[in-house]
């Protein structure tokens, strides 16, 4: 997992987090919600701006895999039988 995808899933579970805390300190449930969404939305911005994509990022990775198997079958095709 890239370093960027891991920073995406510790900000979901820091929002995760900060929902359970808000309804542990006597908020409501709606308000808790509304407030990780709108944190969620403001850490989805910055990763897209700072020029991140999961669709890219799996479009990449597949693309590459891709690549690396067609280069094997290439290099070894007796492999297939």
């Amino acid at each position: 997992m890239s370093e960027a995808s891991q920073t995406r899933r510790s900000d979901r579970e820091t929002a995760r987090e900060t929902k359970k805390t808000d309804i542990q300190n006597g908020e409501s449930r709606q308000d808790a919600k509304d407030a990780k969404h709108a944190l969620k939305s403001t850490d989805r911005a910055q990763w897209k701006a700072d020029g991140n994509s999961i669709g890219v990022t799996a479009d990449t990775t597949l693309s590459d895999a891709a690549k690396d198997v067609a280069t094997e079958i290439a290099d070894n095709p007796e492999s297939l039988l």
